[in-house]
């Protein structure tokens, strides 16, 4: 059995890859009452392990964590944790921990295509921010679960690359219903 495993292992670190980088681009937050709010930036670091099906065709699991944030302006506001009243500065913030299955398609040497599906966990919040810069913690917020689908293109040379990716993210909430968010991304494959 140990050697089995062991010889499991070896197998699979050799032929998997391992893909690790940042999606820099902006995200869009629509309400249930339609409105929605365009996020001044967003960034995630993600992590792709890619395993070859057939020379061209590659699956696997992919982690991500995000956070993308936009800026309010000054209101009068009253917090209950800590305990604040008056006016700050307050910050849209969204944060996102995904899980998806990926898959990824050599279309040649240079350049992939790839898609995926998976579930996230999200919180979306209004925090305040006095007028000496300390945190004055959650006006509001609001955790949601989600699932989401993203599509992409990349174009990679000697284990570094660069590429788009467009993601729509559907939440079960009660104020939120989706996000999406459109990215350009910078890796390295291990």
């Amino acid at each position: 059995m140990k050697k089995g495993l062991l010889a499991f292992m070896l197998l699979t670190s050799s032929v998997m890859a391992v893909e690790v980088g940042v999606k820099l681009g902006n995200a869009t937050v629509k309400d249930k009452d339609s409105g929605s709010t365009n996020l001044d930036a967003y960034v995630a670091l993600y992590a792709d392990l890619l395993l070859p099906i057939t020379p061209i065709f590659h699956v696997g699991p992919m982690f991500e964590l995000g956070y993308g944030s936009k800026e309010k302006g000054d209101k009068f506001v009253y917090c209950k944790t800590p305990t604040y009243s008056g006016y700050c500065k307050l910050s849209y913030v969204y944060t996102t921990a995904e899980a998806n299955a990926h898959g990824l398609i050599n279309v040649t040497p240079m350049v992939d295509i790839y898609g995926g599906a998976g579930v996230s966990y999200n919180k979306f919040g209004l925090k305040g921010t006095d007028a000496s810069g300390s945190s004055v913690g959650y006006v509001s917020d609001e955790s949601a679960n989600g699932v989401q689908a993203y599509v992409g293109a990349q174009v990679k040379f000697r284990g570094v690359g660069i590429g788009l990716e467009a993601k729509y993210k559907k939440v079960s909430s009660d104020r939120i219903d989706s996000v999406f968010v459109g990215t350009l991304n910078i890796f390295g494959d291990f």
